[in-house]
């Protein structure tokens, strides 16, 4: 079985060298690393990671807590983290709360008891549990205190970008499907819109919708959307709820009118707006950027380091068929 020994004998320097560079505790020359990352290449060699955490007290484990994975932004957004950690030489503990107060309390108390680095936390309802913890963290998606530092895309701009798409494609009766109000992001989304809309002096209709309403069924969303078919353009907060706009809609028999006579533009720019027919039109938020950011202001906060207090991502439109060319 491949040893740190056998490591250090064919990379031709020292047992000690060569932990240096495993444990990252100490600069080791970029000519040696290349002959030592050779070596455990071709020998596949795993270092042990009870030794590596006894030895740099750290476990290079980090915990994930999300509210769900229904909703395609979670999913995707955990891909990227996980993604971006293992490049840096992390694992990740996902964990999913579903908004239960109780569950979250026992996940971030198993989490701290298995010598966790950190934490990402995405858009809980229960902040006063991070209050007082004595371990990294870096919250994604809503503020919890001062001290814990802050990531999210730029909703606000992304309402305002969905906007003034509707109004290039020509739009003249424009409705906005809210999203749940609790949610920082959506009240940005929500306000970027309508912001843009007092300045520009368009009137704009609204109707509010909740989590719970992305999982009804067809009968049940007559009621949601019941006339939406009377406006020319119309955002709506998340991919999930676009694609459920498109089947009542589609049910309706007016499925060739969208992208046409009916423009719709959502949020988050998930798989399903990419695979949808007709493709979604959606403001994106670049989930590897968000990932790549969060591992990366997590890391610095293990190492010790300052980092901004806030951190915004830029969102993008995605233009696609269910607006006017």
């Amino acid at each position: 079985m491949s040893n740190i020994r056998k490591v250090a004998k064919l990379s031709g320097v020292s047992i000690s060298t060569v932990s240096r560079y495993i444990n990252k505790t100490a600069n080791v020359k970029e000519s040696t690393k290349i002959k030592i990352e050779k070596v455990i290449y071709d020998l596949n060699y795993v270092p042990n990671a009870l030794a590596r955490s006894i030895f740099s007290k750290t476990t290079f484990q980090i915990g994930l807590i999300i509210p769900t994975l229904s909703n395609p932004f979670f999913s995707e957004i955990s891909f990227a983290i996980e993604n971006f950690a293992s490049i840096k030489g992390y694992s990740v503990i996902l964990n999913i709360v579903n908004d239960d107060k109780e569950k979250e309390k026992k996940i971030i108390k198993t989490l701290i008891e298995s010598r966790v680095d950190g934490i990402i936390v995405a858009r809980t309802k229960h902040k006063e549990l991070y209050e007082n913890l004595d371990i990294p963290i870096v919250a994604l998606e809503n503020k919890i205190n001062d001290k814990i530092p802050l990531l999210y895309a730029d909703n606000w701009n992304g309402g305002r970008l969905a906007l003034e798409h509707l109004v290039t494609c020509g739009c003249e009766k424009i409705l906005m499907f809210v999203g749940d109000n609790k949610h920082l992001p959506i009240r940005l989304r929500k306000n970027g819109f309508m912001d843009l809309a007092r300045e520009s002096n368009i009137s704009i209709a609204t109707r509010q919708l909740f989590d719970e309403d992305e999982n009804k069924s067809i009968t049940e969303l007559k009621f949601l959307f019941s006339d939406a078919e009377l406006y020319d353009g119309i955002f709506v907060y998340n991919d999930i709820m676009a694609v459920n706009l498109i089947r009542y809609l589609s049910a309706k028999n007016l499925f060739n009118e969208i992208g046409k006579k009916i423009n719709i533009i959502g949020f988050d720019n998930a798989i399903i707006s990419r695979h949808m027919n007709p493709t979604i039109t959606t403001i994106s938020q670049n989930f590897d950027v968000l990932g790549k950011k969060s591992i990366s202001l997590l890391i610095n906060l293990i190492n010790g380091e300052c980092v901004q207090p806030i951190s915004i991502i830029k969102t993008t439109l995605i233009k696609r068929e269910t607006t006017k060319n």
